[in-house]
């Protein structure tokens, strides 16, 4: 009796020594949750404060790289830049005799925070021709430094020739006739575009000189609101609008005309 009771008490204490164990695993692994998101919730906030200058700098990256395209391309071609897209409602320059010749990589077409680019399990990868279309920045190959030009701009795209799209943009405007010569790398027109609100609150504009400006909505000529929601509706002619496009003011897109 004394051999059974010592065995019973020895397998009694086991079965504690293991429950305690497993007890014990139990805490240690349900802490280590705890602190494994814990720290996921903090990089998850502090990259959330570093989001916007972040994205603000990839982007103006990005229009940097296919400025330099447009350069170079200029350089080939007494200083003029290549055309407008010959499809309807395409805000981007045609990529036929520009890339890949001038653009090596057509990924600079597109913001790294585009949905095009983030489809793509390497965010550099050369995405082909298809990678040109308007959905991270706006391509203006007309000359505006005024809010005449500007409307004159609107105006005068809605209604091109798409066949005519190499020469100047004439437009009758309020009953005057405005024409927009094409930009060139020797004037001080702004060329390119980044959309306000697609990845960050501010936005990039690049001129054709070569200069760089980052601002806000209203900041500059070609970011002021009645501007950029005219460039949404051209952005959207015959095509569906992309559904990052959020509106920046008033909850819904403001209804816009040229006249």
């Amino acid at each position: 009796m004394t051999s059974g009771n010592a065995v019973a008490e020895a397998m009694g204490a086991a079965i504690k020594r293991g429950r305690s164990i497993f007890e014990m695993w139990l805490i240690a692994l349900g802490s280590l949750t705890v602190m494994v998101l814990l720290a996921g919730a903090l990089l998850y906030v502090m990259s959330q404060r570093m989001t916007p200058a972040a994205r603000a700098a990839s982007c103006a990256n990005d229009v940097f790289c296919l400025y330099r395209a447009l350069e170079r391309y200029a350089a080939d071609h007494d200083g003029a830049f290549p055309p407008v897209s010959g499809i309807r409602g395409n805000l981007m320059m045609d990529p036929e005799g520009f890339y890949p010749k001038y653009l090596e990589n057509s990924c600079w077409v597109q913001c790294e925070y585009s949905p095009i680019r983030q489809k793509s399990t390497d965010s550099n990868q050369d995405l082909g021709v298809f990678a040109f279309n308007d959905d991270s920045f706006c391509y203006l190959p007309w000359e505006i430094h005024t809010a005449q030009e500007a409307r004159a701009f609107l105006k005068g795209y809605a209604e091109l020739d798409l066949s005519k799209r190499d020469g100047p943009l004439s437009v009758d405007l309020d009953g005057e006739a405005v024409v927009l010569p094409r930009a060139t790398a020797a004037s001080t027109t702004p060329v390119i575009v980044e959309w306000p609100n697609h990845a960050h609150a501010k936005a990039t504009v690049y001129y054709a000189d070569g200069r760089a400006e980052l601002g806000e909505v209203g900041a500059i000529l070609v970011l002021e609101a009645w501007f950029i929601e005219g460039l949404y509706q051209l952005a959207s002619l015959d095509k569906p609008v992309p559904e990052w496009r959020v509106p920046f003011r008033g909850g819904k897109t403001v209804p816009f005309a040229v006249e």
